[in-house]
């Protein structure tokens, strides 16, 4: 956990920027000292209140929005000006009916593929 830290921390300093993502990060797998570094906290889904206590800390809704549309949650971003995590709808393509490869193919040229 320390050379994380040590790592986020300096990356911060760089302007680098740091993803993690987890089904459930508590503080058994990721300290809260870390987490409340975070600028951007997405949630997707249904959480637990404690659930989102976790993720969110003090800007925890007060408000238990229901979450029922797929790729809905709540999003909050340090220094937007918005003191709490707010409703967040990230947009769903069905992988059933859209091809991911044939579009980015869209984008390649032709000499390049071959």
């Amino acid at each position: 956990m320390d050379r994380i830290k040590q790592i986020i921390l300096l990356g911060r300093q760089a302007g680098c920027f740091i993803l993690i993502a987890g089904q459930q990060i508590n503080a058994n797998n990721l300290s809260t000292e870390l987490r409340d570094n975070f600028s951007l906290r997405v949630s997707l889904g249904f959480n637990s209140s404690e659930g989102l206590r976790m993720m969110f800390g003090s800007a925890t809704p007060d408000v238990n929005i229901p979450i029922e549309v797929k790729g809905a949650g709540l999003l909050y971003l340090h220094g937007s000006g918005k003191e709490q995590a707010h409703y967040y709808e990230s947009p769903y393509i069905d992988s059933e009916q859209f091809n991911f490869i044939e579009e980015l193919k869209k984008y390649i040229p032709e000499q390049s593929r071959e």
